[in-house]
């Protein structure tokens, strides 16, 4: 991407970041603090990219974009991501997830033994923390 594209892209952050400005004005104070960190996270990491495109010389920016995109491992991962979408509701959120997240971690060329490891601690942290210490509800399905 060029610096016009680059700048292109800052005017659609700083304009998602007007209307999500506007859109969490209704909140009160208490509700809309994480929405605004959010918000003025996104208006600062605009505002250095903007001062980075326009700090820098010429060709110095230009970003060689999809250069090394694999069409295949893209379309398999989103096919294994429909799927989970599918799945939750069969299979439950826990099982479903780390279904998914073992199947994706090996697509992506992961270590097997690795991707079961980091799946399982990943799994249980979520279960640890949506189910026993905040209560949160998750999907259940037939079987969990």
């Amino acid at each position: 991407m060029e610096k016009k594209g680059s700048l292109l892209l800052c005017a659609i952050f700083l304009m998602i970041s007007t209307v999500y400005a506007y859109s969490i004005r209704s909140l009160s104070t208490d509700d809309a603090i994480y929405p605004k960190f959010i918000m003025y996270l996104l208006l600062g990491l605009t505002i250095m990219l903007i001062l980075e495109v326009l700090l820098s010389k010429g060709d110095e920016f230009k970003v060689k974009l999809f250069e090394e995109f694999a069409t295949a491992q893209f379309f398999t991962v989103l096919i294994a991501g429909i799927s989970y979408i599918v799945l939750i509701n069969i299979l439950g959120y826990f099982i479903s997830t780390s279904l998914f997240m073992i199947t994706t971690l090996i697509l992506l060329k992961n270590k097997k033994k690795s991707s079961i490891i980091v799946t399982l601690i990943f799994c249980i942290f979520l279960f640890l923390i949506f189910k026993l210490f905040l209560g949160v509800p998750v999907p259940t399905g037939i079987i969990f």
